[in-house]
């Protein structure tokens, strides 16, 4: 019904008024966004700094990443109203002084790194499941691109995911620093500040610390993995 009702009555219905310039949409954006700081910033700095205790969460980290990302981007494009045009258009005309186009860039750029970072995490995994497979074994041997466990190729996978932790924990600060300009650009009282990136980084490292939390707790009692997802993390 909702959906109907914006198709129908247009933006107005997501809250979108004087002085009041970001609906709905905006807010979810940047809610999700703030989430996927969940998984891949967090998974990041947890293997810079090998953290042995991370383990049993990374994979719950990440997926949280590439899951939310992919959300919070919708809303960008159905806050624009006409979201065929916004995607034909925006990467043609898109002006480079507008936020949302920076927005566009940094999350193009986190999404594709943050999918590259799981799936590389998850070659291991891929193996061990083709090792295990009858039936649709080429699938999953493509996909885990020749690893056999030797320790060459454990140390290459090491080194991989180390180079991408570093390279991943820049562009995830940037993009909630970007996402911050949409309010601190607007010539408002409280708003155009220099704060606003700081401040919406650590926001999201603790809505991100929350949400591991909370798919922790469902994980663990769904799958009943209380063994391995234990207090102690």
């Amino acid at each position: 019904t909702w959906v109907f009702q914006v198709i129908s009555g247009g933006l107005q219905v997501t809250g979108m008024n004087r002085p009041v310039y970001w609906g709905i949409f905006i807010m979810s954006f940047i809610y999700f966004i703030g989430l996927s700081h969940a998984g891949t910033l967090i998974s990041a700095i947890l293997r810079v700094t090998d953290a042995s205790w991370r383990r049993p969460l990374t994979r719950i980290a990440e997926a949280i990443t590439v899951f939310v990302l992919f959300i919070g981007a919708g809303m960008v494009i159905w806050d624009v109203g006409r979201p065929i045009r916004a995607l034909l258009y925006l990467p043609l005309h898109g002006r480079f002084q507008s936020p949302l186009v920076w927005d566009f860039a940094a999350i193009t750029t986190y999404l594709t790194m943050s999918i590259s970072f799981l799936y590389v995490a998850m070659i291991p995994d891929i193996a061990h499941v083709r090792d295990r497979l009858k039936r649709g074994r080429w699938v999953y041997d493509i996909l885990a691109l020749g690893f056999q466990g030797t320790k060459r190729q454990w140390e290459q996978y090491e080194r991989s995911m180390f180079l991408l932790s570093v390279a991943v924990i820049p562009v995830a600060v940037s993009v909630h620093t970007v996402v911050s300009f949409i309010f601190s650009m607007e010539p408002k009282p409280m708003w155009h500040e220099t704060i606003f990136g700081p401040f919406f980084v650590t926001g999201a490292l603790f809505s991100g610390v929350a949400a591991i939390i909370v798919s922790m707790f469902l994980i663990r009692r769904y799958y009943h993995l209380e063994e391995y997802l234990n207090p102690r993390l």
